[in-house]
């Protein structure tokens, strides 16, 4: 029965992971095309949910 969990675990992870895939890769893309658009009016642009280590 725990064998039948671990398997049941994995394949839900692995199903979500290929759900989730193609809708980062999509928002990525979208984020890219902003920040093109953005600085080629010359304005700055800062990447969403990007951690800033140096001020």
């Amino acid at each position: 029965m725990l064998f039948a969990f671990i398997i049941s675990i994995v394949l839900c992870f692995s199903f979500i992971r290929f759900l989730l895939l193609p809708i980062l890769s999509i928002f990525g893309l979208i984020v890219i095309i902003i920040a093109i658009v953005k600085s080629s009016k010359g304005e700055a642009y800062r990447y969403l949910y990007c951690i800033r280590f140096v001020k």
